[in-house]
């Protein structure tokens, strides 16, 4: 039955897969969390899954694009 949005709403077998997403998410976070120092942990503690943990450790490891793209320029030129 369309909502107010004209979007269909989720039947029984989309909750599931919607469920099983939720409980495969919450592993992954789990388990990126026990494995991070505590150090660390302080810094993703409050991210409510684990693309925004791992958005946030690429970020703090990596850089952001702008940070890549002006190392990989940097190292180019040196070589």
């Amino acid at each position: 039955m369309p909502t107010l949005l004209g979007q269909l709403e989720p039947d029984a077998e989309d909750e599931k897969e919607i469920k099983r997403h939720q409980e495969k998410d919450a592993k992954a976070l789990l388990f990126i969390q026990l494995a991070v120092h505590e150090a660390i942990f302080s810094r993703i503690a409050a991210a409510n899954n684990s693309r925004d943990v791992w958005m946030i450790l690429k970020i703090e490891f990596q850089g952001s694009s702008k940070v890549l793209c002006s190392l990989m320029s940097h190292r180019s030129i040196s070589q």
